[in-house]
């Protein structure tokens, strides 16, 4: 885990070294659970061909409302194929979560399911690792499909912890 600073800047580059087509999502989860698809944004394309390059530098670390604490970066990646619609994971982008800190870790999510699908179960398992019960094993994506969590933990500044 790395620690952050509100206003600290991230910069991420994807390169398809294999020799496959590869569907990329990166997402930003918050300190109160937003998700944000970096990419794509609306109207992108996030097939990444063999050889292709992709820089993100306009990542900024969240200070929601004064709240501080774990954020992560996920990169979803899956191999192309021709039989299979364009993976696109940013339809799991939503706002913060507001009552998130005051339910408690697993609340959001009562059946412990977290979707119906591997990958979209295995995105559950590594950004809120809380929210499966006790005892459940978690899940793993697909053999197409990898996965990458990135935690930074962002911490008020010497100004901002005074403030609070």
């Amino acid at each position: 885990m790395q620690p952050a600073r509100p206003g600290d800047r991230l910069v991420v580059a994807l390169h398809n070294a294999g020799g496959r087509p590869t569907d990329v999502t990166l997402l930003y989860v918050d300190a109160h659970h937003g998700i944000d698809s970096l990419h794509p944004r609306q109207g992108e394309l996030n097939r990444l061909m063999p050889g292709d390059r992709l820089v993100i530098n306009d990542i900024g670390l969240s200070d929601t409302n004064g709240v501080f604490g774990i954020e992560r970066l996920l990169v979803i990646a899956v191999d192309a194929h021709d039989r299979y619609d364009r993976a696109d994971f940013s339809q799991l982008a939503q706002p913060p979560l507001r009552a998130a800190r005051a339910r408690g870790p697993g609340s959001a999510d009562k059946s412990g399911d977290g979707g119906g699908d591997d990958e979209v179960g295995a995105f559950f398992d590594a950004v809120f690792a809380g929210h499966r019960s006790r005892g459940a094993p978690p899940r793993m994506p697909g053999s197409r499909t990898a996965m990458q969590v990135f935690t930074v933990d962002v911490a008020p500044t010497a100004g901002q912890a005074k403030a609070r």
